[in-house]
Formats: C-alpha cells, sequence, structure tokens
C-alpha cells in the first residue's frame, strides 16, 4: 500500500504563527463564523476559537448560555474598522 506524503502548503512554512493567522483570516480558510457588517450588510468571516480566546465578550458571545448561531448582524460598524479590529 502507498503512503501519502503530505505537502505543506506555502504559506505554513517558515512562517510566524502571526503570518499563518493573518493568512487564515485574508483566505478565509477554516472560518466558522460570519459578521454581517454595516448598513449593506458585508460578510466577514472569521475563527470562533481565536476571538474567543482574546476575548470575554466573544467568549459570551458564542459560549454562554444565550450563544449566538448562524450569522451576526453588526450594523452599527463600518466593514473597514471591524476588519481591522479583527485584525
Amino acid at each position: 500500500m502507498a503512503t501519502a506524503q503530505a505537502q505543506e502548503p506555502s504559506w505554513q512554512c517558515d512562517k510566524s504563527l502571526v503570518e499563518c493567522l493573518n493568512h487564515l483570516f485574508a483566505s478565509g480558510i477554516a472560518c466558522d463564523v460570519t459578521f454581517l457588517v454595516g448598513e449593506d450588510k458585508y460578510r466577514i468571516s472569521a475563527h470562533k476559537t481565536i476571538l474567543i480566546s482574546r476575548s470575554p465578550v466573544f467568549y459570551t458571545m458564542f459560549e454562554g448560555n444565550l450563544a449566538e448561531k448562524g450569522e451576526i448582524a453588526i450594523p452599527d460598524i463600518e466593514q473597514e474598522v471591524f476588519t481591522m479590529f479583527l485584525r
């Protein structure tokens, strides 16, 4: 039986953790939450685990008794501002 060798994508090789996380965010790889931001409901995808690890608000939002499900609308912030906040 032949064994398949896993090849690492070039974005993982010789990169820092921060660089890899930035790539995951920018490319949308493995995102598990979507925010609908601003009046135009611009879609921004993110990773719950990363958000939860850095914010008690996101922890409550995703893991509390009233955890959010599906897409989350945040109409009172501009897309550019929310994107910078997530980075």
